[in-house]
């Protein structure tokens, strides 16, 4: 099983899959931590995570995202993409800069977490 993924194989898998979010320049994919990463290409920003094969918490919550959240009223970033490979999971969400549910609307994580 792959666990982690390096920059270029996560530009290959844009290019290859979703071109037009492809990077145009070699540093246009940015390690956050681990298996997070962000796009920031010019105008367009992207938060990426892949998703290995067998882990199953990112598993979860792909399918949670792609369900549940998806026709929710939380305030969620928007799912742009997700390429499937044999090893895992290419996931694309759009970025939003600033807090998260800890910092803003703080009283929907309940809803959240009953959600997950």
């Amino acid at each position: 099983m792959q666990t982690t993924i390096t920059v270029n194989r996560i530009s290959k898998l844009l290019w290859e899959h979703i071109p037009e979010f492809a990077p145009r320049t070699p540093d246009g994919v940015r390690v956050i931590q681990g298996n997070s990463f962000r796009l920031s290409d010019g105008a367009l920003y992207a938060f990426l995570r892949w998703i290995p094969n067998g882990d199953w918490r990112g598993e979860a919550e792909l399918r949670y995202y792609c369900t549940i959240l998806s026709t929710s009223d939380l305030p969620t970033p928007r799912m742009l993409a997700a390429v499937r490979t044999a090893e895992g999971t290419l996931a694309v969400w759009q970025w939003l800069e600033g807090a998260d549910l800890r910092h803003e609307h703080r009283s929907l994580l309940p809803d959240a977490f009953t959600l997950l």
